[in-house]
């Protein structure tokens, strides 16, 4: 495997588990099916107590990929700091309104 891959493979895995981690915590009864976690019909018990579940925040660089993955799965965003970060901050906005998220509803 190429080095550069991994970080791709990394980056899905994550999406991945966060989805499927949302669906136990927030469904009565859920199931996952992709390409990396899978699992039946189950439950999971006790429910977290923060609604609709605890928040989900990445703490990464603003590539394209980062900034897709904050607007579908995640509650907030901590960026890198670096030269293009305010830059990074409103491609995020731009790009949440874009896709029909509110870009308040994502905090940095």
């Amino acid at each position: 495997m190429r080095p550069w891959s991994l970080g791709k493979r990394r980056r899905a895995t994550t999406r991945e588990k966060m989805l499927a981690m949302t669906a136990l915590w927030t469904e009565e009864q859920a199931s996952f099916a992709g390409e990396f976690v899978r699992f039946p019909p189950s439950y999971l018990w006790p429910k977290p107590v923060q609604k609709p579940h605890p928040p989900i925040l990445l703490g990464a660089a603003g590539t394209d990929q980062v900034i897709d993955h904050v607007i579908e799965y995640c509650d907030g965003w901590m960026p890198g700091v670096r030269p293009t970060m305010l830059e990074d901050i409103k491609r995020l906005r731009t790009r949440a309104a874009e896709k029909g998220r509110d870009p308040k509803t994502i905090p940095i």
